[in-house]
């Protein structure tokens, strides 16, 4: 098709829909997602703006009245294009896409601009680019109708959680780590949270299911330290790198590729991490993500108050997992009261906020609910029943078995 035709073809459906609405405002009832941008032709796009402004325009002469720049030629053209639902649904359709392909021609342009630039890292383009995108769909109207969502909702169906590798943690999580969902596991100092986090990305590796840790308090590689000694069957205290009877494993294990990455960053700004998990979920296609921990976040630029910023980190994090439909498990620090330090934002911003507690020190835990959109609020475990324990190799988490 000519360039001169597909003007031709959208000039057509832009008189199409204003002629048909002047003729009958019903069919305004089949057009909320049309807005002045999807009008290639000025004047159209002026039209379309004083019909919606001024419902009592409901002829050419009215319209002309109220826009005396509009000419003879486009007055007839207007008063020549009166349809019915069918062709006006068409015209609809035919604006929509024909809007979609010139802002992604646009962004194509930019980002081919930005690469022939040479001025930015190429994760940052794609970040750039994925943002326009986005936003480009929401410049569609945000209300649709509602068998259109339950086309969507069948095609996704269901998704199944995701297990942590330890049973008694998936009871009290309805099943697993859930996709589309932001999940806090929370403990006091010193009670095993990092380590918990890193016996949760390993079984979440075994299952080769894409896994972003970032690690905000520890050695950078420490998570990596627990998940060597463990597949070693060795203390992480007792791994020798250079011993040669392992010499083998670590040529292997080094050389191996792997659905665990890594992002080592003390101090982290809530932008750096937003941006940091868009750029692995383009690149890598990451389905759960898991900070360690929460209340390290933080955010510059902003006279808000230290909760306040923690409201927003929270927010940001469960927004970011619904938009992308993945996994994103933060841990943190129970306060003396035993809820999350800056408890209003996370317990309102998750589905799922579990709190794992070690009474006296001991190597066992239990879980208990404090947050639950996916049903009752489940515990497993009590000091005198423990749900699970800190057990060697590693060291590692693992469901607690009573002795034989």
């Amino acid at each position: 098709m000519s360039d001169k035709t597909k003007s031709e073809i959208q000039l057509a459906a832009e008189a199409s829909i204003i002629g048909s609405i002047l003729n009958k405002r019903d069919l305004m009832m089949h057009l909320a997602g049309i807005t002045a941008e999807h009008f290639v032709d000025k004047a159209h796009s002026r039209a379309w703006q004083r019909m919606l402004k001024d419902p009592t325009i409901d002829d050419e002469l009215s319209l002309q009245l109220a826009d005396q720049e509009l000419s003879d030629q486009h007055v007839k053209r207007i008063a020549a294009s009166r349809h019915g639902e069918k062709t006006i649904v068409r015209a609809r359709d035919y604006l929509i896409e024909s809007r979609r392909l010139r802002d992604i021609r646009r962004i194509a342009n930019e980002t081919l601009g930005a690469i022939e630039e040479g001025n930015d890292r190429s994760e940052n383009i794609l970040i750039n680019m994925s943002r326009a995108l986005k936003a480009m769909e929401g410049a569609q109207s945000a209300a649709m109708p509602a068998h259109l969502v339950a086309q969507q909702l069948k095609q996704k169906g269901n998704s199944q959680p995701i297990s942590t590798g330890l049973s008694t943690l998936d009871y009290v999580l309805h099943g697993g780590v859930h996709l589309g969902l932001l999940t806090g596991i929370f403990a006091r100092y010193k009670h095993g949270k990092t380590l918990l986090a890193s016996t949760i990305a390993h079984n979440l590796e075994k299952q080769t299911v894409p896994t972003l840790a970032f690690t905000l308090e520890r050695r950078q590689g420490d998570f990596e330290r627990f998940i060597a000694a463990r597949c070693l069957n060795v203390d992480k205290q007792d791994l020798d790198f250079e011993d040669p009877a392992t010499a083998s494993f670590w040529e292997q294990y080094c050389e191996t590729q792997r659905t665990l990455y890594y992002y080592h960053r003390p101090g982290i700004t809530i932008d750096e991490l937003r941006s940091q998990i868009l750029a692995a979920y383009f690149a890598h296609g990451i389905k759960v993500v898991i900070v360690d921990y929460w209340q390290l976040i933080t955010i510059i630029g902003t006279k808000q108050s230290r909760s306040e910023k923690q409201w927003d980190s929270a927010q940001m994090l469960a927004d970011l997992a619904s938009e992308l439909d993945i996994a994103i498990i933060v841990t943190g620090q129970l306060n003396q009261e035993g809820h999350p330090h800056g408890s209003e934002g996370i317990l309102a911003a998750a589905g799922l906020v579990i709190r794992m507690q070690r009474p006296d020190d001991q190597e066992y835990v239990f879980f208990d609910a404090l947050v639950s959109n996916q049903g009752p609020a489940r515990s497993k475990g009590s000091p005198q029943h423990p749900a699970a324990t800190i057990a060697l190799p590693g060291p590692h988490f693992e469901d607690f078995r009573e002795a034989a």
